[in-house]
This record gives structure tokens, C-alpha cells and sequence, in this order.
């Protein structure tokens, strides 16, 4: 009895063993997969990143020195052009007062003193007007009075913060240049601003833009730069709206590289259409995709499963009658990486075996 149990436990172990076996063998076989050659459309992309913005900025200065007393216009509204921004309230010194008042003074003596050699009150004056001529005495003359015009204009923007020169209005309240948006506003009430044209180059009181006629500006790589030219299409995909798709049109693309993040890239430009229904806003992060080349109803075929032996493509292709499948060379075209034209030795329709990881490697 003894030797019927171990007999049975011997034949039970070789029933498992054989099962294993055969899991194992099966298991070792890769599935059999297959694409199919289709027909359709592939484009060649260079990716320039970059940022939106308007096309210009101005940046507004003071005509003159003093104190914000007002603010007229808040950030991100638009203006038009000669609608008042800010009013400044002159502050001078007392240096500067006494100085202003000093200079009317010496500015008048001096216009008397002119008079009395052009009218020669004296003999003095009569003898300088024989010696200089009466058209260099009305000379020297009306040099004396413009300075003293000048001085008591000097004078006046000082006390009023408003003077009229020669027909042009020098106001304590600054205007905008164009019509646009405030990008930024840089000063509130009370803080001090400096003239342009002084020593500083004078305070930025806002900058503003058009944001009608917007800019992409970025960069792309050494790489794709020989293949850009001038007009090419795009389209630019902006970071903060995953919804709006912009085209746009390659405008500028610059002779001299620069390094970044040790990569060589040059600057592009492009211009956008005006997007509808959607608000842009300087400074947005934006990917464009520049349409380099462009080829519609030609055959498809996944470039993972062309194989390249010495430049020269080649695929497995799956027999319609007889088992297996046949190598085929195949002549390859305009590739993006993941789709290939197909030229020759394919035709639609034709399955292609998928390529295992032991043939990719």
C-alpha cells in the first residue's frame, strides 16, 4: 500500500511539473501585433518659447519737478491720447525760489540797461550807438528781453507748476502720448518725481501700450533656426489659457545667437492675430509652433516600427495568404518623430508587424 501512495505522489508532482512547464513555454511568446499604412497629413515643426507683449512700450516722464498731488487713471485702464495721467505739484526749495526771484530781478536791469543804449538816453548810449549801429543796439535789446521772459516763465512754473513757451503749454499735469492701456503706474500721491531732462534722466510715472497689436518674442534652437524663414505660419499656444490657440506669422529672426541655460538660441518674432473673445495680457508665457513643411494625403506609418539599417528603411510585413510575414524595404520621407511618409514599397492598407523591444534594442 505503501508504494501505491508514493507512486500516486510521484505522478501528481509530474502532472505540475508539466503544467509549469507548458505556462512557461506559452508565456514566452510575444503577442503578435500590427499597424496598418494609412493615408493622411504631416507637418514639420520648429518650437520657439517665448512670452506675449505688445509690439512697443512708452514710458511717461514729468516736465517738471515736484510732488504727485493727483492720479487720474488707474493700471489696466485704457486711454486716449491727451487724456491727463497725473498732476504734479511743484515743490521747489527755497534755493531754488530765491534764485528763480533773483534772476526776474537781474533779468529786468538788464532789459533797462538795453533800452537806455538803444533810445541813447546818454552819452554813453550815444556813443556806444555810433561805435555798434543802431541794428546791433535792437539786437542786444531784444537778447535782453527774451531773458527776461525766460526768467519770469522760470519763475512761474516754479510758483504755478503751468507756463506757456512759445505757443506750447509746459503743464504740472502730465497727458498721455497715445492711445493704450497702462501697463504700470509707478508712483502714487505724494511720492517725489524729477523732471526729464534732469541729472537722473528723470521718474517713470506708467508705462503704456497698445495691447490691440500684439508680439510673440522668443527664442528657438541653433538647431531649427537654418530651416526658418521669413512668413512662415504658426501657432502659438499661451501657458495661462490652455483653450486659445493664437496663429501668427514669423516677422523677424536674428542674425547673432545668444546662450542660455548652456543651449545656443536665437531671437524670433511673430506677429498674432487679434485673438477674439479672450483677454491677453503682457508678459504671458507662450509655446509657438512655426509650421516649416506640410504634406496632406500621403501614407502614414508609425516611425517605432521602421527599422534603419545603414540609412535604408525597412519593415516586416504581414502575408495576406501565406503565414508569417516578409522584410520589405521601404523609401521614407518627411518625418515629425512619432509619424514617417511612407514614398514607396508600402501601399494603404498593408499591415506592418509592431517591432519587439529586444529588435529595438
Amino acid at each position: 500500500m505503501r508504494v501505491w501512495k508514493w507512486l500516486l505522489v510521484l505522478a501528481a508532482i509530474a502532472v505540475v511539473i508539466v503544467a509549469a512547464l507548458k505556462c512557461l513555454r506559452g508565456s514566452g511568446q510575444p503577442d503578435i501585433r500590427w499597424v496598418e499604412v494609412t493615408r493622411g497629413a504631416i507637418e514639420k515643426q520648429a518650437v520657439a518659447t517665448g512670452t506675449i507683449g505688445p509690439e512697443f512700450e512708452v514710458t511717461v516722464k514729468p516736465q517738471i519737478s515736484g510732488i504727485v498731488s493727483q492720479v487720474f487713471r488707474r493700471m489696466g485702464e485704457k486711454v486716449a491720447a491727451g487724456e491727463p495721467l497725473v498732476k504734479i505739484k511743484p515743490n521747489p526749495t527755497p534755493f531754488d525760489s530765491v534764485a528763480a526771484k533773483r534772476g526776474v530781478e537781474a533779468a529786468k536791469l538788464n532789459e533797462e540797461r538795453a533800452i537806455e543804449f538803444r533810445e541813447g538816453e546818454n552819452l554813453a548810449a550815444r556813443l556806444m550807438g555810433v561805435m555798434m549801429g543802431e541794428k546791433e543796439m535792437q539786437r542786444q535789446y531784444e537778447q535782453a528781453r527774451l531773458g527776461r521772459v525766460r526768467a519770469e516763465e522760470q519763475l512761474a512754473l516754479l510758483k504755478q507748476g503751468k507756463v506757456i513757451m512759445d505757443d506750447e503749454v509746459i503743464d504740472s499735469v502730465v497727458t498721455s502720448p497715445i492711445e493704450g492701456y497702462i501697463l504700470e503706474r509707478r508712483v502714487n500721491v505724494g511720492d517725489p518725481v524729477d523732471a526729464l531732462g534732469s541729472q537722473g534722466g528723470g521718474t517713470v510715472l506708467c508705462v503704456l501700450a497698445d495691447m490691440d497689436t500684439l508680439v510673440f518674442r522668443g527664442t528657438v534652437d541653433e538647431i531649427d533656426v537654418g530651416r526658418l524663414t521669413e512668413g512662415l505660419e504658426a501657432r502659438i499656444q499661451v501657458g495661462a489659457l490652455p483653450n486659445c490657440l493664437l496663429k501668427g506669422r514669423l516677422e523677424e529672426i536674428s542674425l547673432k545667437a545668444r546662450q542660455r541655460d548652456s543651449a545656443t538660441v536665437f531671437e524670433v518674432r511673430l506677429s498674432l492675430e487679434k485673438a477674439e473673445d479672450v483677454v491677453l495680457r503682457a508678459g504671458y508665457s507662450a509655446t509657438a509652433n512655426i509650421l516649416v513643411q506640410k504634406k496632406e494625403d500621403i501614407l502614414l506609418l508609425p516611425e517605432r516600427v521602421i527599422e534603419r539599417r545603414n540609412g535604408v528603411g525597412f519593415v516586416q510585413v504581414v502575408l495576406e495568404k501565406a503565414e508569417g510575414a516578409e522584410t520589405r524595404e521601404v523609401k521614407t520621407g518627411l518625418s515629425d518623430g512619432l509619424m514617417t511618409e511612407i514614398v514607396s514599397g508600402l501601399e494603404e492598407g498593408d499591415r506592418v508587424l509592431e517591432r519587439t523591444y529586444e529588435e529595438i534594442e
